[in-house]
């Protein structure tokens, strides 16, 4: 299976280039150019195998526009623009396979504003917006169907509330705060169903403190903390059910450490470091169990790396 990725931001600024990779030859190939140069948008698979590419910025501000890659002939599609333009937002692939866009940053401040693209029509309409404006914030796909949105920036410090979006009824719904305010954080489904967020930044804090929601309870409890605290970090949901938190950003830098977490044990549990040095990477989990990491990396030293399979 190849997997797609885009570059965000080079030594040029906004890129447009995109490359696959595939894991059973361990190599990398163009993937043709997105029609506009962007960083800090998303990008969803969708249920078709094709892409979808939303929003994002580039020296011209915020971008609406949006695209889907064909993985079939290689090529990318220009899509609906979406009504309000954004980045720093999130996407979530919901259940009947449209795709959920919430908030963001824009030129006007934070966005309140929730969009859902429709692949069959290629569409966008709007839903119920959030409760409170947010960028920086995770979007977690649980169970039920239900979208949780954690945490974020609004205007000043991090956001410690926490909201549900119901697609059977379009509306929002706050739940319990988080025990802490954060962004730049994570937040992983676990195989139990509640979900795990790890770091972040709260004001100038650097957060090594982790924490579960219960979506039956929709309470939060603390977990174990990280041995330090980070930001711009992956968490990744091992196929043994642990999550894998790489990289990021500390006082001192970018990080190569890599910590583990067990659910069943609520503990971390340090492991190898990476090769390379990745903050604002990703992290996608390969069918073989192994981790690709992409990204960020001090000079000379990798960008991209496997975890797993006996080692970095």
């Amino acid at each position: 299976m190849d997997l797609y990725g885009t570059h965000g931001f080079g030594e040029t600024g906004a890129m447009s280039s995109a490359e696959l990779y595939n894991p059973d030859a361990a190599t990398w190939q163009a993937a043709g150019s997105m029609a506009v140069p962007r960083f800090e948008h998303t990008a969803t698979l969708l249920a078709d195998g094709m892409v979808l590419v939303a929003g994002g910025r580039n020296n011209s501000g915020s971008l609406a526009s949006t695209e889907s890659y064909d993985p079939a002939n290689g090529t990318w599609i220009a899509e609906e623009d979406m009504a309000a333009g954004r980045f720093r937002h999130t996407a979530t692939l919901l259940r009947d396979g449209r795709v959920l866009v919430a908030g963001g940053d824009s030129k006007s401040g934070a966005l309140r504003s929730v969009e859902i693209f429709d692949p069959r029509p290629g569409t966008w309409t709007t839903t119920g917006s959030l409760g409170e404006a947010r960028f920086g914030h995770t979007a977690t796909l649980l169970a039920d169907g239900t979208v949780l949105v954690t945490g974020g920036q609004s205007v000043g410090d991090p956001l410690a509330s926490a909201e549900l979006y119901d697609p059977r009824t379009g509306l929002w719904t706050p739940t319990e705060s988080m025990l802490e305010p954060r962004v730049q954080h994570t937040a992983t489904l676990l195989d139990d169903g509640t979900v795990l967020v790890v770091g972040g930044q709260s004001g100038l804090r650097l957060l090594a403190s982790a924490e579960r929601f219960d979506p039956e309870t929709r309470a939060w409890t603390a977990s174990d903390s990280l041995t330090g605290g980070r930001d711009n970090h992956t968490a990744t949901l091992l196929m043994d059910g642990t999550v894998m938190v790489a990289g990021g950003d500390d006082d001192t830098g970018t990080l190569a450490s890599v910590e583990l977490f067990d659910p069943s044990a609520s503990s971390w549990s340090t492991t190898d470091d990476m090769r390379g040095y990745h903050s604002l990477h990703t992290a996608t989990l390969l069918s073989s169990g192994a981790v690709l990491v992409v990204g960020e990396s001090s000079p000379g030293l990798p960008m991209a790396e496997i975890y797993g399979l006996g080692g970095t």
